[in-house]
């Protein structure tokens, strides 16, 4: 079920207890997707091919004021 699927069912008042207890329960936030996962979503097409770091340090060493930055999460 895509993420759009699982939010319209969240949302939707006839969902039962049940229903939302077994998505929940469906996903580990401790084990990575698999690429091949229909769960997997690409982000290349929005994230760009940017080096991350370059980005961030250019931000951090170019500025005249102090700056801050979050970085979160992993391309891999």
């Amino acid at each position: 079920m895509a993420v759009i699927g699982v939010c319209t069912l969240l949302n939707h008042a006839a969902v039962s207890e049940d229903l939302l207890v077994q998505i929940y329960n469906a996903f580990d936030p401790k084990r990575p997707l698999e690429p091949d996962s229909p769960f997997y979503v690409t982000c290349h097409d929005v994230r760009g091919q940017e080096n991350i770091i370059n980005e961030v340090g250019k931000n951090i060493v170019l500025s005249d004021q102090p700056t801050y930055q979050l970085y979160t999460g992993h391309r891999g």
